[in-house]
């Protein structure tokens, strides 16, 4: 099973492209990452206080640096979007113990965080607007990519080769 630590927690998003995996004894109470769950990491400066929805299918374990909050409360993207506000990263710094690099957050804290009530339609709407930012941030990625590699062909081999390989991937209007 994955394991997801800090580094895969980032501000709004889960990315486990480099998740390390462990094996689950049988005889466990460990708490599984779920799908519709939000990770918060809790530990680090600069590092504490992210918080992310858990949009993958598959299930995962948290490192003891990340917590996870499940509720029926609010959907996980509006969580995580408030949990990464400037009114969530404030209740961060009011309950984070430790100096000197070594802050932790601790679950028990966290339960103790005020976080609005949204009605459905609203949740609704901040979801579908987020998703869209998540849909948007990948197709940048992939026009980049493509775009980078298009200027290498066309130093390679001439401006035509270029242009062909971005509209064999789709990157051209």
């Amino acid at each position: 099973m994955a394991v997801v630590n800090s580094k895969h927690v980032q501000r709004g998003q889960v990315n486990m492209g480099d998740a390390g995996f462990a094996n689950l004894p049988d005889k466990t109470n460990a708490v599984i990452i779920q799908q519709g769950d939000v990770l918060m990491t809790g530990t680090g400066v600069g590092t504490i206080g992210r918080a992310a929805p858990c949009l993958h299918p598959e299930k995962a374990l948290p490192d003891n640096h990340v917590t996870v909050l499940r509720t029926d409360a609010m959907s996980p993207i509006c969580l995580a979007l408030y949990l990464n506000s400037i009114a969530g990263q404030y209740q961060v710094d009011q309950h984070f113990k430790g100096s000197s690099g070594q802050i932790e957050l601790y679950p028990a804290d966290i339960a103790n965080f005020w976080c609005p009530e949204l009605d459905q339609s609203t949740q609704q709407k901040i979801d579908k607007l987020a998703q869209q930012n998540l849909t948007l941030k990948a197709q940048r990625t992939r026009l980049l990519e493509a775009a980078k590699r298009a200027v290498e062909i066309a130093i390679e081999q001439d401006e035509a080769a270029g242009m062909a390989y971005l509209a064999r991937k789709g990157a051209l209007p």
